[in-house]
């Protein structure tokens, strides 16, 4: 990744792997239109990289990168879903600089499977036949020829196939290395995709640390991966029904959805922790947030009066 972003801030010109868009204007459906035509066709193509606020010779533009660099990808993924059908989340926003000029580089990474647009890529145009431009159409599939984002042939589906074919031949001798040089002594054990915790006298034991690297399981942090609260996952949620639906709803609606498919009941969707302390420094509606263990004995150590 490294190498990809010092040859695009060198580049002088695009090619089959650097996209350059001396800015874009993150409200515009014409301009995400044709973000995400070349997303698409840079994903399908082996991956690549869109460095916006220079010109077409790498040249800085003087655009503010500001905008698009604290954009939510979560929001570029849901783009991209409605026009392919897939939820593409492989890429990541850097920030780069060019002399005194700073610039946005949006890095992406191969799809696993070349996507195809289930929908047109259409916006309004005045100025055009019809009043509209279509960027892409339903039922296309786009890979890099050069330095253009266009419809793929069948060369470009054969060598996707056989990219995708030595991605996985090379995690194979990957995991057949692994195997190879275990310690003496070591065993070999299948698991399912999913591990879960036991008391069963039958599970298979696992080693389990809390290391993030390693590979068989490791401890989750609820307070990591439950970071929201009810008023601000509502917050969020509303944000996006807004952006797709026009529509948005409030808390006694999200009550009556998590009443009926008991949410609560399920600890992918809810997380209620043990101890919890309700402080001034909390938010206006006296909402309080899960604190582990340790923090908890610290305070009251420190400040037995709170309790």
């Amino acid at each position: 990744m490294d190498e990809l972003i010092k040859k695009a801030l060198s580049a002088t010109q695009e090619a089959d792997d650097i996209e350059f868009k001396s800015s874009i204007d993150v409200n515009s459906k014409k301009d995400w239109i044709d973000i995400i035509k070349d997303i698409v066709a840079l994903a399908n193509s082996g991956g690549g990289v869109i460095v916006f606020g220079v010109d077409d010779y790498g040249f800085p533009s003087n655009f503010d990168t500001t905008e698009i660099l604290k954009y939510d990808p979560a929001k570029i993924t849901d783009k991209i879903y409605r026009y392919t059908g897939v939820h593409f989340s492989k890429f990541v926003c850097h920030e780069g600089q060019k002399g005194s000029n700073n610039l946005a580089l949006l890095v992406i990474e191969p799809a696993d499977f070349p996507m195809i647009f289930i929908k047109p890529g259409t916006y309004s145009d005045p100025n055009s036949k019809h009043g509209q431009i279509t960027e892409f159409s339903q039922g296309t599939i786009y890979f890099r020829h050069g330095a253009k984002s266009e419809t793929g042939v069948q060369n470009d589906i054969r060598q996707a196939i056989d990219n995708r074919v030595e991605q996985l031949r090379s995690g194979w001798l990957s995991n057949i290395k692994k195997v190879m040089y275990a310690p003496e002594g070591a065993k070999v054990t299948v698991l399912p995709h999913e591990v879960r915790q036991s008391s069963s006298p039958d599970a298979v034991p696992i080693r389990w640390v809390d290391d993030p690297d390693a590979p068989e399981y490791r401890v989750v942090d609820p307070n990591e991966t439950h970071i929201y609260k009810q008023w601000e996952f509502l917050e969020i949620l509303n944000e996006k029904l807004r952006e797709q639906l026009g529509r948005s709803i409030n808390f006694y609606d999200l009550m009556a959805i998590s009443k009926v498919y008991g949410t609560k009941a399920n600890k992918r969707f809810y997380f209620k922790p043990k101890c919890v302390i309700r402080s001034k420094a909390t938010t206006d509606s006296g909402a309080s947030r899960p604190l582990n263990p340790e923090y908890v004995v610290h305070r009251f150590r420190c400040m037995p009066s709170t309790f």
